[in-house]
């Protein structure tokens, strides 16, 4: 244990934690998530350090709530390229000890045979957060799994993918993404912040907050707002997020066929204040078909107090509770997704009360300072001598 992390002998000691994302950006919650735990560890004393490859428009983020940002070529290794991995170990040892680091943490599944490998070598343990179930099977992951430390997974959905996929099940964690309530939270006027993103205030807003691809569900709602603007519903529609690929091209085109104007429908890139649309928005949609391990888009939107709508995909009903199950529909179901929407956009006062308990539900279970508790202490538990 470095230096810095000697406290007194009442007060637990500080930690000095190096976070290591290859290129962070704001682009899904994975990312977002270490972040936030970043930003909980310094306000709880602790010292934060960044580690990355290439700029993201999140490394501004992350100057806010670090002692240091260091880029180096520190890249995920593979066997094939011994001279980079080589590299890559150098540059994260340099790191270690310029910051007398403690423990490592990452988001970034290809991290984890570097990880390892400095373990290994160097003794330096690292907590790996798993938020997508895509674990690869090479021999050089196969035997980096078990040498990292702690992993931890955000629901006993994710827990069980990632046992079956290899992963030693006594080291496997569950901790819920949690959510900042200092930035996540309602705002007192939602039409004046509409008009300060540009947005109409008069009409009812509905946003998505996420990738921009298909098992994300982003088709399913634009058939659905469609449906919305056939039943003559008064909305704007805006989807905010990256497009890796065609899909958004192939988005615009949709909903232009299906007479979805720009009065009604808006697509907007990835932003660095995802809390501001989701604040200003009537109804929150997350639509996802296919696996979802979490979905903290949803929870950030239920802090806001937002009416959030999400489909019936992995834990995401579970996440609204069954006290709210008017805020879920079978994933892919448009019309069914469509109901719901006409429904809390025709009926006001029902969709201030489901925003109110779906902010209570993120106080009692999903708040970040409960969170970096249970992260602390798993950090703290993988340092401990094996």
């Amino acid at each position: 244990m470095s230096p810095n992390s000697l406290g007194s002998e009442n007060e637990p000691s500080a930690v000095n934690i190096l976070f290591i994302e290859q290129q962070p950006r704001f682009i899904g919650g994975s990312e977002r998530m270490s972040l936030s735990l970043c930003t909980q560890m310094r306000r709880d004393g602790h010292s934060t350090h960044l580690l990355y490859e290439a700029e993201g428009d999140m490394v501004g983020a992350f100057r806010e709530v670090t002692d240091s940002c260091t880029r180096a070529p520190v890249v995920p290794i593979a066997l094939r390229r011994p001279s980079a991995a080589l590299a890559s170990l150098r540059h994260l040892r340099r790191a270690i000890r310029t910051h007398a680091i403690d423990v490592l943490f990452t988001s970034h599944l290809g991290y984890v045979p570097l990880l390892a490998a400095e373990r290994f070598l160097g003794g330096t343990p690292s907590l790996i957060h798993i938020g997508l179930g895509d674990t690869p099977q090479t021999r050089l992951y196969k035997w980096a799994m078990p040498r990292v430390g702690a992993i931890v997974t955000p629901s006993e959905h994710m827990r069980a993918i990632c046992a079956a996929a290899g992963w030693p099940s006594a080291s496997l964690k569950v901790i819920p993404n949690g959510v900042d309530l200092e930035r996540f939270k309602p705002v007192p006027e939602r039409a004046a912040l509409r008009l300060d993103l540009g947005l109409d205030p008069d009409l009812p807003l509905v946003v998505y907050m996420g990738r921009i691809v298909r098992e994300k569900g982003v088709f399913c709602l634009v058939e659905a707002a469609a449906i919305l603007k056939r039943r003559g519903m008064a909305f704007h529609l805006v989807l905010i997020g990256a497009a890796p690929g065609k899909e958004a091209v192939e988005l615009t085109a949709a909903a232009a066929a299906a007479g979805l104007g720009p009065d009604t429908f808006s697509l907007r890139g990835p932003t660095d204040r995802p809390e501001r649309f989701l604040a200003a928005a009537d109804i929150v949609v997350v639509p996802t078909q296919g696996p979802e391990s979490f979905g903290l888009a949803a929870v950030e939107a239920m802090a806001c107090s937002t009416t959030t709508i999400v489909s019936d995909a992995g834990i995401l009903p579970q996440i609204v509770g069954i006290e709210n199950e008017r805020c879920w529909f079978v994933q892919g179901d448009a019309e069914g997704l469509a109901n719901r929407l006409e429904f809390f956009l025709g009926h006001p006062a029902e969709r201030v009360a489901t925003g109110a308990s779906l902010l209570a539900k993120v106080m009692r279970h999903y708040s970040l300072v409960q969170c970096a508790a249970a992260y602390e202490k798993e950090l703290r538990g993988c340092m401990e001598p094996v």
